[in-house]
């Protein structure tokens, strides 16, 4: 086991499973899983479906307890605030005390006010490029097995996150 360990948050743990799951729900926790074990990183996993306050002090709490030196949230804006509120009220500074980034979430401007690190879901891109194939399931277009069009990730640095 490396230096170096995080917490993995996410919603509902069945919407991580491959039967009745988020599609990029289950590619970004295999990615990051994949990620971990090249660099020999252990990971504690946590799933709330919860965004108030109390979730994210129990998952503040978990972290305090624990050898992790990060979290990596896909809460959504309301759990990302809550966390940051969490962490302020036990006195810890972000990214001293805690690194912290938000992936496969949209917490754009709420991101941006928290200063937290972030791999955003990009709506308008995505939404665009269902509807395209909506449109052309409809009008007969589209091809059988086509291919599925991947996104590649934008990263946002705010600062939220220390080298340890």
């Amino acid at each position: 086991m490396g230096t170096a360990e995080f917490c993995l948050q996410g919603g509902k743990e069945i919407d991580y499973e491959r039967n009745g799951g988020a599609n990029y729900l289950i590619r970004l926790r295999a990615s990051v899983h994949d990620a971990a074990a090249r660099y020999k990183i252990h990971i504690d996993e946590e799933f709330t479906d919860e965004d108030d306050f109390d979730a994210a002090e129990n998952l503040l709490e978990r972290f305090i307890s624990s050898e992790n030196t990060a979290i990596v949230t896909q809460g959504g804006p309301l759990f990302l605030n809550n966390l940051v509120a969490a962490t302020r009220q036990r006195g810890m500074k972000i990214p001293q005390d805690l690194s912290l980034i938000s992936a496969g979430t949209y917490t754009d401007s709420i991101g941006k006010r928290l200063r937290i690190d972030e791999f955003p879901l990009m709506p308008a891109e995505l939404c665009q490029l269902g509807m395209s194939m909506l449109v052309r399931l409809m009008d007969g277009t589209l091809k059988g097995k086509e291919k599925a069009t991947l996104i590649h990730p934008v990263y946002r640095q705010r600062g939220s996150i220390a080298s340890r």
